[in-house]
């Protein structure tokens, strides 16, 4: 892995109108393999809802899997239609 640093600017949007389902999220990534690590732990609660939303993460590694972890939703509205991950690197 290299030891440059790597910001990470996440956007996630949701397509509906007055919908916010997931509200307690982690995002987490790998270097290919099962082994995730946390990359960002939203403050709870922090919504994901109908407008593009951006969190700065900082890490000194480069991973090439992303996932989103959702740890609560409301059961009534889960749903997340897409997700944009957008790297810049030094």
């Amino acid at each position: 892995m290299s030891r440059s640093s790597q910001n990470l600017e996440d956007s996630f949007e949701r397509k509906e109108t007055n919908t916010q389902g997931i509200y307690k999220w982690q995002l987490e990534a790998s270097t290919g393999d099962v082994n995730f690590i946390t990359l960002f732990l939203a403050p709870n609660p922090t919504y994901l809802g109908n407008s593009v939303q951006k969190f700065e993460v900082k890490t000194v590694h480069k991973y090439n899997c992303y996932r989103l972890f959702c740890r609560e939703v409301e059961p009534s509205n889960p749903g997340l239609p897409y997700m944009q991950l957008f790297i810049c690197s030094n």
